[in-house]
């Protein structure tokens, strides 16, 4: 097991894909760290994470420095207008 810092916009799931190199481990990361599957992470948080289950794969993220960061948290603040404020296909839909 080791220990990771959560970086802005990800989830449990980038986590997993990154330090284990499966998305598989997303489950046990969020029963290690008694959180849910799909909570929204706090940049800055520590998590602990099991052992690599695909060395290639986290081998390359690190070698790449690559941090996949998925997670799309509806704004929390005041409803804003505009590009900066709409995610494509739920605010923002091009048809």
């Amino acid at each position: 097991m080791k220990e990771v810092v959560v970086g802005v916009g990800q989830s449990v799931f980038d986590i997993a894909i990154q330090h284990t190199g499966s998305v598989d481990m997303a489950y046990d990361i969020a029963v290690a760290n008694g959180i849910s599957i799909d909570a929204p992470l706090i940049p800055g948080t520590i998590l602990t994470v099991p052992g690599v289950v695909i060395p290639k794969i986290v081998d390359n993220y690190r070698r790449s420095g690559v941090v996949i960061a998925t997670a799309i948290h509806k704004f929390d603040g005041e409803e804003g207008e505009g590009l900066e404020f709409w995610y494509l296909e739920y605010d923002f839909v091009i048809s």
